[in-house]
C-alpha cells in the first residue's frame, strides 16, 4: 500500500507544490491588479493578462506532470510483469 519514495520523488513533489502555489498566487495577483487599476492604464491590464496566462500554464504543467508520472509508473510495472513472463518462458 505504501511505497518507498526516493529523494528525487520528494524533490519533484515539493517543486510541483511550489509551482501550484506560485501559479495560484499569480492568478490572485492578476485579478487584484485588474481590480485595483484606478488609473485605467492599459499597461497594467496587459501585465495582468500576461501574469494570468503564465499562472494557467504553470498550473497546467503541474497537473499534467502528475498524470505523466503515474503513466510512467504504470508502464514500469507492465514492463516488470512482461520481463517476469519472458523469464518464465525462457526457463521452460
Amino acid at each position: 500500500m505504501f511505497e518507498k519514495h526516493s529523494i528525487r520523488d520528494w524533490t519533484q513533489l515539493i517543486f510541483l507544490g511550489m509551482v501550484l502555489c506560485i501559479g495560484t498566487y499569480l492568478i490572485i495577483f492578476s485579478f487584484y491588479m485588474v481590480a485595483a487599476n484606478k488609473s485605467g492604464s492599459l499597461d497594467l491590464y496587459m501585465l495582468a493578462i500576461a501574469a494570468f496566462g503564465v499562472a494557467c500554464t504553470m498550473i497546467w504543467f503541474a497537473i499534467s506532470n502528475f498524470r505523466i508520472t503515474s503513466t510512467e509508473q504504470k508502464l514500469e510495472s507492465i514492463t516488470a510483469r512482461l520481463d517476469a513472463i519472458i523469464s518464465k518462458i525462457e526457463k521452460k
